[in-house]
């Protein structure tokens, strides 16, 4: 009797090598693809984080900077009237401020900073703040608006 022997011809070998190799290039090119639209959407997700934080931080910037003349105001009538209810609300108002993030600059006897300060008088050839015309004050750390000082 007579063996069959199957054998494969080497051209379909070769074919089907190439077909393997080529989509080995295809899952490789797919896999590359979808690391970079993954990185691309953890982008575009801090990208919109950043900005609704900023776009928060621009109506709180703007809300506070409006209360701070009032606020100012109240502040001096409370130290020209003894009126302790005058003097409550001043004291509320500025706790919430705080805890929102509003400091006021205190800078009396420090040396003058252009970056906290903005120079009205001068009295004398010194560099150190003697008096506060108008108060600086800061939001979360940021200076939303410079204190006007006489300097000595």
């Amino acid at each position: 009797m007579k063996q069959k022997t199957d054998s494969i011809p080497s051209e379909s070998i070769t074919t089907e090598v190439s077909e393997l190799e080529n989509l080995e290039l295809q899952l490789s090119e797919a896999r590359d693809s979808e690391l970079r639209t993954k990185a691309d959407y953890q982008n575009l997700v801090r990208r919109t984080q950043e900005q609704q934080a900023r776009m928060v931080k621009l109506a709180s910037l703007s809300f506070v900077e409006s209360l701070l003349e009032p606020l100012d105001h109240l502040r001096l009538a409370a130290e020209h009237i003894s009126d302790p209810g005058l003097e409550m609300v001043v004291k509320q108002l500025w706790q919430v401020l705080q805890e929102n993030g509003v400091q006021p600059l205190d800078i009396v006897g420090q040396k003058f900073d252009e970056k906290l300060m903005e120079v009205v008088d001068k009295e004398g050839e010194g560099d150190t703040v003697k008096k506060i015309i108008s108060q600086g004050y800061t939001l979360n750390g940021e200076v939303i608006r410079h204190a006007k000082v006489v300097v000595v």
